[in-house]
């Protein structure tokens, strides 16, 4: 069963218009020449607009969809170039994975269900799709609205773990949650706090804020002292919003910014208070 390189990033951008830009189908045929002449050997099949098969000689398999490279492309034509290097070198995990399944790159990542049921729809859509296959990435229910993903973070890009990634560890559940989030605490060059206890923004490495309401140790009344119980907001994976379950005003201000933007790598518009039992759904006013 092939892997898949899932690129649903949903880009807020606005197109710029450019003399006689590429259709859709013209920028998939770029990629897949760029494909080919980056990867040697490489069997590339063109599936559709924004859809590419791309194999390998030792059978290694991925599907890379292309539709928020096409929206990088219209944001800012002039960047193809990039574009297409950045997308194209995110290939090689996938097509040369790692024997060793080295847990020491591997990361927590927090999405919703909404992304698992996008993957389902994806697979069944897909040439050669099984609905006895196993789903392709391994998750953890976290709470009824957020999961647990784990990907491994390397130069070239970030591909999600398997069952059977998991599997071969040897370790599972809060064992492995454990692991992941002592490898990023010791990958982040630090942690910062701006704003006020009424509302505050988390900051990161602009990639893993939301993946640190795993962090326990951060989520003290010494480092928040908000009204109430604290309230978290995780809209996009690089946004992670504090503020307290009795501050009106600051739950407004979470809520409105979040209503009021278009976020790239959306997860939730949900507010999360923090209790006893870990991250609940928050939505009271």
């Amino acid at each position: 069963m092939f892997r898949l390189t899932l690129l649903f990033t949903l880009f807020a951008a606005t197109a710029l218009h450019a003399a006689d830009p590429l259709s859709q189908k013209h920028f998939t045929a770029r990629y897949a020449e760029a494909v080919e002449a980056a990867y040697a050997g490489a069997k590339v099949e063109v599936v559709g607009d924004l859809e590419v098969e791309v194999s390998s000689g030792d059978e290694q398999s991925t599907r890379s969809f292309l539709d928020n490279a096409y929206k990088s492309y219209q944001a800012d034509p002039e960047a193809i170039d990039d574009i297409l290097q950045r997308y194209v070198a995110a290939l090689n995990d996938m097509l040369n994975p790692d024997p060793r399944n080295d847990i020491g790159r591997l990361f927590p990542v927090i999405k919703d269900n909404t992304y698992i049921t996008e993957i389902k729809a994806v697979l069944r859509q897909s040439e050669g799709y099984d609905p006895s296959d196993p789903f392709p990435f391994y998750y953890e229910q976290l709470n009824r609205e957020l999961v647990v993903m784990y990907a491994f973070d390397s130069e070239t890009g970030i591909s999600m773990a398997s069952a059977d990634d998991v599997e071969a560890f040897g370790i599972a559940g809060p064992a492995l949650r454990a692991r992941a989030v002592e490898n990023l605490m010791n990958y982040l060059p630090g942690i910062s706090r701006e704003g006020s206890n009424r509302l505050s923004l988390v900051k990161a490495d602009g990639n893993y804020e939301a993946s640190l309401i795993l962090a326990e140790d951060i989520w003290t009344r010494d480092n928040f002292d908000v009204a109430g119980d604290i309230v978290i907001f995780v809209p996009s994976r690089d946004v992670l919003m504090v503020t307290g379950s009795k501050d009106v005003e600051g739950l407004a201000v979470a809520r409105e910014l979040i209503a009021s933007n278009e976020w790239p790598y959306f997860i939730s518009g949900h507010g999360f208070v923090r209790t006893s039992e870990g991250w609940v759904v928050f939505d009271k006013p």
